[in-house]
């Protein structure tokens, strides 16, 4: 074997390498396949500037898939969504009651956020906030918990890739109680409100005293639910332009 031949080879298994460790595993969580090429994805004809027509490939705008390719410029044709991902001993939320989580349960696996169950026996109190504009912001997912005194806070946005954490004061804390007793969390409806094609899908999930609850929500504003999204959001120090 030529020595170009070789070092081409040694390339190539470097690049593999590097995107199985920096794309790939990202994406997996524990306990689930990762999908790289399942039923094949939507395409369109446009007409390039020869006149010629060429068939690219075409994603939902705001999907995970079209937005690993604007952030990454790697091509994903669809990844897994966890089953069962929103279940805590038994209170289970499935796919169908809740008008679809499976998207919200890809977008957590892919940010590396594990599902609720496994965090039960590890916190006495957790609460996360899932916010996935349209498509004019990256998707954030805000996480607190507390066991005992200790209060921890991790935020992170995809795409960005700063991941925060740090702990929580006990008036940070007890603002957050404040607020979700405002928004009478524990008893609202986990569906309710409107939809629409430019906003945000706001998710909410809490665990405390063996009770775990999901709330979905479409651009909330306006509500003291939303007043509680955006505290959170304050709390991570992200600065997203525009809030819907």
């Amino acid at each position: 074997m030529s020595m170009p031949v070789a070092k081409n080879i040694a390339i190539c298994f470097v690049i593999g390498l590097a995107f199985k460790l920096f794309v790939v595993a990202p994406a997996r969580a524990e306990g689930e396949e990762y999908c790289s090429d399942p039923e094949p994805p939507d395409t369109v004809q446009t007409t390039g500037p020869d006149g010629v027509e060429s068939e690219t490939q075409e994603y939902t705008q705001g999907s995970p898939e079209w937005w690993f390719e604007k952030c990454h410029g790697v091509i994903i044709k669809k990844f897994c969504r966890p089953k069962n991902y929103f279940s805590v001993g038994q209170t289970k939320f499935d796919d169908v009651s809740m008008g679809g989580l499976g998207p919200y349960a890809q977008w957590l696996r892919i940010m590396n956020y594990q599902p609720f169950s496994t965090l039960v026996d590890k916190y006495d109190e957790a609460y996360r906030f899932f916010w996935w504009p349209s498509f004019f912001a990256p998707p954030t997912v805000i996480l607190i918990t507390r066991k005992g005194d200790d209060r921890q806070f991790t935020g992170s946005q995809f795409c960005i890739g700063n991941r925060k954490e740090r702990s929580l004061t006990e008036e940070e804390w007890t603002k957050v109680h404040s607020l979700l007793a405002d928004a009478k969390f524990w008893t609202l409806p986990e569906r309710g409100g409107g939809s629409g094609l430019d906003g945000g899908e706001w998710l909410f999930e809490g665990y405390e005293n063996k009770r775990y609850h999901v709330v979905k929500r479409w651009s909330p504003l306006g509500t003291p639910l939303a007043t509680f999204g955006k505290y959170l959001l304050e709390l991570s120090g992200f600065d997203p332009a525009v809030i819907h």
